[in-house]
């Protein structure tokens, strides 16, 4: 009886928790859908090499995770995964795309939107594909596309 008793009271937070980490997942990949940017250099996702340009950023369906960055000017697109983020304390722009640039390269770290509060980070290539090194930061700055929702 006791059991049944904890059990009953245990399922409703357990469901609870689910709803509020899917919606707050989905809010993260709803606010960074539709940015765009532009950069004057090639850069490193967790899986490709990109070129410098425009591109715009798309989720990819309901995974919050999961999302696609397409050359405005070639139309290719390369799928990357992020995690939740964090806004920068101070951003440069309220809405931008930072690089960590090491050695050669330039590795995508984090999108965000200030506006909606909403930031997402790049998984970073394995060790081994890029320098070794201190690194630095650049950020460009964003546009959001507001008419795609």
């Amino acid at each position: 009886m006791v059991q049944r008793c904890r059990l009953l009271i245990l399922l409703p937070l357990l469901a609870a928790a689910v709803i509020v980490t899917a919606r707050d997942a989905t809010a993260q990949s709803v606010g960074i859908d539709g940015l765009r940017f532009t950069t004057a250099f090639p850069f490193m996702t967790e899986n490709a090499t990109l070129d410098a340009g425009s591109y715009t950023v798309t989720r990819v369906g309901a995974n919050p995770r999961l999302l696609q960055f397409t050359n405005d000017t070639t139309r290719k697109t390369t799928l990357v995964t992020v995690n939740r983020g964090k806004l920068p304390v101070h951003p440069p722009y309220p809405t931008g795309v930072s690089f960590e640039h090491t050695g050669d390269a330039y590795l995508l770290s984090s999108i965000w939107d200030a506006t909606s509060g909403i930031a997402a980070d790049a998984v970073k290539p394995a060790p081994g594909r890029v320098s070794v090194g201190q690194p630095t930061f650049r950020s460009v700055p964003a546009t959001k596309d507001d008419s795609r929702h």
